[in-house]
């Protein structure tokens, strides 16, 4: 769903009873503020039900010898990560081995990556990477919205209605309560959309379950 900031920000509005030109309490700087909590709320929402959302495939340069790998500024959770060989991205395992010996930096020992660990928000190899070179390493995962600078600057498209929805009157309800306020029908929306927001997660993350056998 294509919608701006400033168009939420239109919705909010109207049921605060003002407008774009007689705010009054409500400046640009708390509405924005407000929006973009909703925002990262539905985010936080969509990444516990782990699939379906946001879902990205980024590509790492890596320098010969490299032992740490920064990861994408946008990244929420990993999905996959693999790495090149000939025509063909091969997965990585994660590493739990914490107890194992490490290869030092003078150690000189590099190979191939096998598996990666997660370190200072970076991907950890030991042994260091081998050769590396251009976009050597796929990255599947799932991303944080972009952060929402301008009333210009549309929302990420997997928001769909009920999410749109659930933004308008959680930020309303935020907005109220900082003037101790509480609209009892703006609660109740808020929950309705949630729940309806909920299902259609629910929904996108379910898996198709084959039939072993079936009698007609």
């Amino acid at each position: 769903m294509s919608i701006t900031r400033g168009e939420i920000k239109y919705e909010v509005l109207l049921r605060l009873q003002k407008s774009a030109v007689t705010k009054g309490f409500y400046t640009d700087s708390k509405i924005n503020s407000a929006i973009q909590e909703a925002q990262d709320y539905v985010a936080t929402e969509m990444f516990l039900a782990d699939e379906g959302w946001n879902h990205k495939l980024g590509y790492l340069d890596v320098p010969a010898n490299s032992v740490s790998i920064p990861l994408p500024a946008d990244m929420a959770m990993i999905a996959q990560v693999r790495y090149l060989i000939a025509n063909t991205y091969v997965p990585l395992t994660y590493d739990q081995e914490w107890d194992s010996a490490q290869w030092g930096g003078a150690s000189g020992i590099v190979q191939a990556p096998s598996s990666y660990r997660l370190v200072d928000n970076n991907l950890y190899f030991n042994p260091a990477i081998g050769a590396g070179g251009p976009n050597y390493l796929q990255i599947e995962y799932f991303a944080y919205p972009r952060r929402l600078a301008n009333d210009k600057d549309f929302i990420e498209s997997s928001f769909d209605r009920s999410m749109v929805w659930f933004i308008v009157y959680h930020s309303c309800n935020m907005l109220a309560g900082q003037l101790q306020q509480t609209i009892s029908d703006w609660d109740k929306q808020e929950q309705k959309w949630l729940g309806r927001m909920k299902d259609i997660i629910s929904m996108r993350t379910r898996q198709c379950v084959p039939i072993g056998e079936f009698e007609g």
